[in-house]
């Protein structure tokens, strides 16, 4: 077994890469929400190990914000329609000299094609329906409703159309991610990058016609996603 990544961070040690995410879970549950704050840990993080951040000329400032759903939805931030809830982390950064989003997981690293899937279904969102006030979870017994609720594919299931999808984007696409650029002004994804006239697109858009989904609040989606 290999020796564990350690860290040093904000004049803390961190024996891990667990050790260090959970670290990041509970300051994110602690941090306030809609207003500027300061944050050397999260500065840190993003500065030295976000690899977007180290192979750009750009740094965080340490002020950070982070945006809940409804804030997100207030501000007409195209994230609040493609990722359909959860917050959004976002720092200064110093030669760019605005807002960005950024993840504090940077260790996270998807495959490329885990980078496509994630951005398919981004893409898929302007094809589904946002849950109402009184929509509820399918789930029996279940009494969630409302705007947290997320869409479910039954048939077929996401996980086959996509398959699909991906097989209409070719090798050169993928090797160059559609020209992706973290620091893009007006963008906030690899969804933002592949154009929605493209094929993949346009196939996802035709299989969710006439597809059969349900609500299911985002326990049970959990539970019945593979």
């Amino acid at each position: 077994m290999g020796q564990a990544i350690q860290y040093d961070l904000a004049g803390k040690h961190f024996n891990s890469q667990a050790a260090l995410e959970r670290a990041v879970k509970e300051y994110l549950r602690q941090a306030p929400r809609n207003t500027e704050f300061k944050s050397r840990f999260l500065r840190d993080i993003v500065n030295t190990l976000h690899p977007d951040v180290l192979r750009s000329p750009y740094r965080s400032t340490g002020d950070f914000r982070i945006l809940t759903w409804e804030e997100q939805c207030r501000r007409g931030l195209p994230t609040a329609e493609q990722w359909r809830g959860g917050i959004l982390v976002e720092t200064f950064f110093r030669g760019l000299d605005r807002w960005q989003d950024v993840t504090v997981y940077p260790w996270k690293h998807p495959s490329i094609e885990q980078q496509f899937i994630q951005a398919l279904r981004a893409k898929a969102n302007a094809f589904i329906p946002s849950p109402g006030l009184f929509d509820r979870c399918a789930e029996p017994g279940c009494s969630a409703s409302g705007f947290d609720l997320e869409y479910h594919h039954i048939s077929p299931p996401f996980n086959e159309m996509v398959q699909e999808a991906l097989r209409l984007i070719s090798a050169e696409e993928r090797e160059n991610r559609f020209g992706y650029d973290k620091f893009a002004e007006g963008t906030c994804s690899l969804a933002d990058f592949i154009p929605d006239d493209h094929p993949a697109v346009l196939l996802l858009a035709q299989l969710h016609r006439g597809n059969s989904w349900v609500w299911l609040c985002p326990k049970h989606h959990k539970e019945r996603t593979p």
